[in-house]
């Protein structure tokens, strides 16, 4: 567990989990590679602290994801007063989007990724599993530890952006000949 300038009140007490505390924030990039270089597993699973899952999401990703895959769960919207998942699933991207204009007239960047297609399009292909996808939001993914040292054997460029992960863990697997998939029947909020 990667906290970035960050102390719980809380820990979990179990030997298999490892805490990296940096004192100060350093940032998504820099805490992503330190906690690689700490993980002792097969796979590497990335997961934004705010974020839930499902029951069993590990063994059901891990059964999915080939030696050159990015394993992607269905992201959903999570009613936090119910513990509930809400609306459409967000399966597919925008690849690109515009500059969004402000109102003091700059122009602020949308990314790329985190549009997601509007819900006539993720129910058109609801029925396709295991689809590749161009890009994914970035708060949870999954890949093996081995693919990970193969297209990324420097870690993740820290000079970048930390929220552009999908781009640069994504673009380098589809160029390195591995697939970025979306697994339907995981889901996360």
């Amino acid at each position: 567990v990667a906290l970035d300038g960050y102390w719980p009140s809380e820990f979990v007490d179990d030997k298999r989990v490892h805490y990296l505390h940096w004192g100060v924030a350093r940032g998504l990039r820099p805490s992503l590679n330190a906690a690689r270089a700490m993980a002792t597993g097969e796979f590497i699973f990335k997961l934004d602290g705010h974020c839930c899952l499902q029951h069993g999401y590990d063994e059901a990703l891990k059964k999915v994801c080939g030696e050159s895959d990015v394993c992607v769960p269905s992201k959903r919207s999570l009613d936090v007063a119910s513990w509930s998942m809400h609306r459409d699933p967000w399966h597919y991207y925008y690849y690109l989007w515009p500059w969004e204009p402000q109102e003091d007239g700059t122009e602020k960047f949308k990314g790329l990724q985190d549009r997601n297609y509007d819900p006539s399009m993720n129910a058109e292909l609801t029925a396709r599993f295991g689809d590749d996808i161009i890009t994914y939001q970035g708060s949870a993914w999954m890949l093996r530890t081995s693919w990970w040292d193969r297209i990324m054997p420097d870690g993740m460029d820290e000079r970048y952006y930390y929220a552009a992960e999908p781009v640069e863990v994504g673009l380098t697997t589809w160029v390195k000949g591995g697939r970025v998939k979306i697994v339907k029947d995981v889901e996360y909020g």
